[in-house]
């Protein structure tokens, strides 16, 4: 379980770095409230909620916790698919795409993009190339999608 050797998603590592950086402003916003104890408590409660998100999102056990296979699912002739996003392991709504509307597949380190004829859907989800293109070819392997590399920035 806690073997892999996925590396955390940059967003992530962004996140925990400013909440991280976010200290100082925090206890001195704090001090400035001391008169109002209950403000004072909200304002501590909710940067402890944030802190433990970010730091949590870097463990090797978020990244278990967190397979692509909970995100795409296929269904009869759909794939179910959701992003990864907000607090802990929370999720974005679910998308409903046809398998034969799905013209390409393009794998980012950490992401999909599936571009159907009406649409183009675009996952975050935790995962590496190599095993996201893995993942997606079995899910798809009887169907003709054109599987695109990933563009340079």
């Amino acid at each position: 379980m806690f073997g892999t050797h996925i590396s955390p998603r940059p967003i992530d590592t962004t996140l925990a770095k400013f909440t991280l950086g976010a200290v100082l402003p925090v206890v001195i916003m704090l001090w400035l409230t001391a008169p109002w104890p209950l403000l004072r408590m909200t304002l501590m409660l909710s940067y402890v909620v944030a802190l433990t998100s970010c730091l949590y999102r870097l463990t090797p056990w978020f990244i278990a916790r967190n397979p692509v296979s909970r995100f795409v699912r296929r269904e009869q002739r759909q794939l179910k698919l959701c992003s990864l996003a907000g607090f802990f392991d929370f999720h974005g709504p679910w998308y409903t795409l046809p398998i034969e509307t799905i013209s390409s597949v393009r794998i980012y380190e950490h992401g999909l993009e599936f571009i159907a004829e009406d649409r183009v859907v675009r996952l975050s989800v935790v995962g590496s190339k190599e095993s996201l293109h893995t993942y997606m070819r079995s899910v798809l392997a009887d169907t003709k999608v054109e599987w695109l590399a990933e563009e340079s920035a």
